[in-house]
């Protein structure tokens, strides 16, 4: 497969406190505005910003980066930090509070996401430009979780 040339990306060093995820959301906001569907930001603003929490409840202290890869076919958005990744059991663990439903939210939403632990956490997800919600139900729209590329 061809990789489609990026039209455009924002990467930002965000603070590990709770500015950062209105920082992340408001720029992420503003640099997206025009370029992709209203839904569909809306959809990646929210999910980032779900991101950006949990790296700065279950990373230890440092930095978070953001960055936002928009091409002809698709959004990416990746989230890293110093944290150890995901347990394998996160469903479960999700399950077991009143909280811990971001990456549930993330899976529901994105067309497409996943995570690694090397060298760095990194939790990505992608939407499709061409999608409108509602286009295709949540069985239809075969998302699922790759590994890192």
């Amino acid at each position: 497969m061809t990789p489609h040339p990026v039209v455009s990306e924002l990467a930002l060093v965000l603070p590990p406190d709770a500015e950062a995820v209105v920082t992340a959301r408001r720029r992420m906001r503003s640099f997206l505005a025009g370029l992709v569907h209203p839904e569909a930001l809306a959809d990646a603003v929210l999910l980032a910003g779900e991101l950006v929490t949990n790296a700065i409840l279950h990373a230890p202290p440092g930095p978070i980066a953001l960055e936002v890869d928009l091409d002809g076919r698709r959004l990416r958005v990746e989230v890293h930090d110093a944290g150890p990744g995901l347990p394998d059991d996160w469903r479960a663990r999700a399950r077991r509070g009143p909280g811990g439903w971001g990456l549930a939210v993330v899976e529901a939403l994105a067309d497409r996401w996943g995570f690694s632990r090397e060298p760095l956490s990194q939790v990505w997800f992608e939407i499709d430009r061409a999608r409108r919600r509602g286009s295709a139900g949540p069985e239809l729209r075969g998302r699922r979780v790759l590994p890192a590329e």
